[in-house]
């Protein structure tokens, strides 16, 4: 079996600059003469300051489990995980007509890693649509931040064809309507995993019960999660009173998006490691006890608790300083302590020249 690699970035020095004339240049049996898998890295180039704003369909090719398309970016074209929007990485923001697709999946066995994708001004626009089987959505951002029109579709849509397929390890945000809506019927079941849904109208919402919904976070939403799902489906947070029907649920909903977020305001869904509620409260996707999905990292690629892992797209981890100057953390982030100051009774001192006790042994702050 061959891999048939091809590059997309800006600038010039790859195949493409654009996602969808990588795809349509390559539309071939993948499963002929020994089978080959199709790889499409997106990578920096001379930067993305530009968004791909050419409309994505993934059709005429023929592929198996083994065969694939494999979508997903470098480390200098991902985005950092946050949930951001960050205008200096990959993203696909395209405007369709009405009742449109962003990223229509007409193809079998299609993964997908580490992108982001906006619903832009239209008023009926669905952002990605899945019509084939074996799909995997992983690692990336789907947004409705940057959309203005009134009417609105569901965000990721998985259709009645759509067997099989995973999606995990996504932040899901500010999507109208539904942000992933799970309609899978006949060709297998759906998993759901680990992802961050938040300020949508509904989180996830299923039309069946083949969809399995494990260890997601939702939050902020205006329904959490929709319909009845799989009896597998356990240890899902929620901060609405729909979130109640799963197996083992969490409840955060006395808390405030401060305090489950690094920066809830701006958008950092990293969650805080003071939300005890989330952290170590997911249940053991290493392995799926189930035997469905084997989870070990998060959005970021960060090890996960491989016996209790944390809810959501994010697992905590704890920050440390940089090795080069005495640090002091706050709100999950380290500072340098030269030239900060302290308040003793009522009176602002500068830290510099202070002591500090580190291992029974006093050092000067400077």
């Amino acid at each position: 079996m061959a891999e048939i690699k091809k590059t997309v970035c800006p600038g010039g020095g790859c195949d493409y600059t654009s996602l969808e004339a990588a795809l349509n240049d390559n539309e071939q049996d993948l499963t002929d003469a020994g089978g080959d898998n199709l790889v499409i890295e997106i990578q920096e180039g001379t930067g993305w300051s530009s968004p791909d704003t050419t409309l994505v369909v993934i059709d005429n090719y023929v592929t198996n489990v083994t065969n694939n398309i494999l979508i997903t970016t470098t480390a200098g074209a991902r985005h950092d995980g946050s949930g951001s929007w960050n205008e200096d990485k990959y993203r696909l923001e395209v405007s369709p007509a009405n009742f449109g697709v962003v990223m229509d999946v007409l193809d079998d066995n299609v993964i997908t890693k580490g992108i982001q994708i906006a619903l832009i001004n239209n008023n009926n626009v669905t952002t990605l649509a899945w019509d084939g089987d074996g799909l995997t959505f992983a690692y990336s951002v789907l947004s409705g931040h940057l959309k203005t029109g009134t009417g609105s579709l569901p965000g990721l849509i998985v259709t009645p064809n759509a067997g099989g397929s995973k999606i995990y390890n996504n932040i899901f945000r500010d999507i109208a309507n539904i942000s992933c809506d799970s309609n899978s019927t006949s060709n297998g079941d759906i998993f759901v995993y680990c992802n961050t849904f938040v300020d949508n109208g509904t989180g996830l919402n299923t039309n069946n019960s083949d969809t399995v919904a494990k260890n997601n976070l939702a939050f902020g939403n205006t329904d959490d999660y929709g319909a009845t799902f799989n009896a597998e489906s356990t240890n899902n947070a929620f901060g609405e009173a729909d979130g109640t029907g799963f197996s083992n649920s969490v409840n955060i909903s006395a808390k405030a998006g401060t305090d489950v977020f690094v920066d809830y305001n701006n958008n950092d869904f990293h969650i805080k490691g003071t939300i005890s509620e989330l952290i170590g409260a997911g249940v053991d996707l290493d392995p799926d006890g189930d035997g469905h999905l084997n989870i070990t990292d998060d959005i970021d690629g960060d090890a996960r608790d491989a016996t209790t892992p944390d809810i959501g797209a994010d697992e905590f981890v704890a920050p440390v300083g940089d090795g080069t100057n005495i640090q002091i953390n706050i709100g999950d982030v380290w500072k340098d302590v030269e030239g900060m100051q302290i308040n003793i009774g009522d009176v602002w001192k500068t830290v510099e020249g202070a002591q500090i006790n580190i291992g029974d042994t006093w050092k000067e702050i400077f």
